[in-house]
Parts: C-alpha cells; structure tokens; sequence
C-alpha cells in the first residue's frame, strides 16, 4: 500500500506526455525542492498541511488555502457516517490542463493508496470567477445599477481561459472601476459564488467515494473521470454513477442553507455552471468527457432532484428562464 503523500509527491514530478493524465501547466516548477517539500510535510490522516515560507508565492499560497477551506466544507456538507472516509481522503487544487477534477484509490501503477485522493484543476477556479463576474455585472441593481455593463466578454474569456488555461486573462478576473466600496461588494459576491462551484465538484468527487462507486469500477479505471478506454462499464452505466455523485453533492450542499430561498439562490449558480460547461462543449464540438452526461442532462436532473427535496419549483422558474436567456444572448453576440 502506498502513501498519498508520495503519490502527491509523484504527480508534481510526473511529466505525462499521455492525454489520458495531463498537462502540468502551472507557473511553479513541479521539480522545485521547496514544492516537493511541501508535500512531505503534509498531514495524511486529513487534507494537506503545507508549511508555507516567504518565498511562496501568493497564487500558490491561495490554492492551499482553498484546498484546505474545500475539505472542511465538505465536512460541514456530508453525513456523519462518512467522515471517517473524509479524514482518509485528501483534497488538492493542481494544474491539471484540460481535466476538471478527478479522484483516485490508486496510483498511476495502479498501486492501492492508503486511502483517496481528490484533485480539482486550479483553472478552474478562475474560470468560475471570470464566469461569475460576467453574471454579476449584468445583474447589477438598485444603488449599483449605474455600473451594470455587459458581461458578454467575461463569458468570453471564461470559456477560453477553461479551454486553453490562459493565465494571461488573470489580470481581467475582478471587476475594477475605481470605487473601491462598489469593487470590494462585487467581487466577494463572485468569489462566493466561485468557491460554491468548487464546494459542489469537490463534493461530487467525494460522492464517488462515499458511495462506493470505485467497487463498480473494472480494476483498470480506478482514476474515475480520466480513463474512458479502461473500463468494463457501459457508457450508461457511467452516466448513472456520474448522476449519483452529483445528487450526492447537491444533497451536502442544501444541507448548508437555512431557507428555501437561499437553497434555491444556491441551485441557480449550479444551473449555470452546467450551462457554462454545455457553452465549453458547443466551443469544443464535443462532449468534454464521455463518460459524463452531457451537462444540461445533469443539470435539468439536479432541478429535478430540487423540486423534491426543497419544493416550491413553480415559484423560481423564471429565474431559469433568465439564465437560459442571458446565455443565450452571449452566445448570439
């Protein structure tokens, strides 16, 4: 059995040329010592535990303590029973090219680890953001409405930046129009609704986890998400696990609100993000995966699953309609 941390360890220096794995495609040197020791020094019976020095630098800084806020929500999210597999499950944000997310038991020779591990693409984070903000900045009201602008280019740019990791659009992620009130009440917004994305995909990962989902795995895809070459699984037997995992996370994520409004304020970010993914696939001209449903089959599933556990779907349809119809125009300019 192999430890995570030297799995970690080996994904940081491994320079895959496969598509099946990915692109290392971060601005930091997955050779450097300083990387590598962070690594070691990681606590393995919960998340990472960097010990960061002051030649960090602030990006990676920021992705550790995503990672490490992402584990703990998705300990406020799932049920008791499974918080033992969560303090055996850790949980990293990695340059991971074209990849999403993915969780794995073994390493890449197929090795048992001594538990799981859960790696979520860094881009993505600022995809959402650049998404968020094109959301916001339309939707902008009330004292705010003299800001309100078009967010067609930061749709744009999301889409490239998820696609082609154009780190270049980095600068262009928060809205600046040099009113520093406006600006700080906008992007907290847009970081909130980011990291929820990011809250739902890890938990969707460890859905695959706690639901037991590697035992119906063939033996040769244990990286669930990666392979669609290896496994003795129909295609639609996948979708049902992938449907599984996602009901698992939308499930721990209504556990967190405390009304129906805010759970149904929650679903619409979701929603979206499935819209966006669908926007990716139409710019690709095919589906991201396989293996996956395509996105507005999960997320028309997940309004479903919404209407029964919360209720009152009459009431929020229109808001629906608003995001169908805004994405639509951007899509059309």
């Amino acid at each position: 059995m192999r430890s995570r941390p030297d799995f970690i360890n080996e994904l940081l220096q491994h320079n895959c040329k496969s598509l099946e794995y990915w692109d290392l495609s971060s601005s930091f040197d997955p050779n450097s010592n300083e990387e590598l020791q962070h690594i070691r020094e990681q606590n393995i019976s919960g998340n990472i535990n960097y010990q960061t020095s002051e030649k960090d630098n602030n990006h990676r800084v920021t992705m550790v303590d995503l990672a490490n806020a992402l584990h703990q929500d998705i300990a406020e999210g799932i049920e008791r029973e499974y918080l033992v597999l969560l303090e055996n499950t850790s949980l990293l944000m990695m340059p991971l090219g074209s990849v999403d997310a993915f969780c794995t038991q073994r390493d890449l020779e197929r090795k048992q680890l001594d538990g799981s591990v859960i790696i979520i693409n860094e881009g993505m984070f600022y995809g959402l953001l650049l998404l968020f903000k094109a959301v916001i900045m339309e939707s902008l009201d009330k004292e705010l409405l003299n800001h309100r602008s078009s967010g067609r280019l930061d749709f744009r740019n999301s889409i490239t930046f998820f696609l082609h990791q154009d780190f270049s659009l980095i600068k262009k992620l928060y809205y600046k129009v040099g009113a520093p009130q406006v600006e700080s009440e906008i992007n907290g917004y847009q970081s909130a609704a980011a990291t929820m994305i990011l809250q739902f995909i890890a938990l969707h990962e460890f859905g695959h986890i706690a639901l037991g989902h590697f035992k119906q795995m063939d033996k040769n895809s244990e990286f669930i998400n990666m392979f669609s070459s290896s496994s003795s699984l129909s295609i639609g037997q996948h979708h049902t696990l992938e449907l599984a995992a996602d009901n698992f996370a939308l499930q721990a994520l209504m556990r967190k609100s405390r009304s129906e409004q805010s759970m149904w304020a929650n679903f619409y970010s979701i929603y979206l993000f499935f819209q966006w993914l669908d926007c990716i696939e139409q710019e690709l001209g095919s589906p991201l995966s396989s293996l996956h449903p395509p996105p507005l089959k999960r997320a028309n599933e997940l309004r479903n699953l919404m209407g029964k556990l919360v209720g009152n779907a009459e009431t929020y349809q229109k808001y629906f309609k608003n995001i169908d119809q805004m994405v639509s125009d951007w899509l059309r300019a």
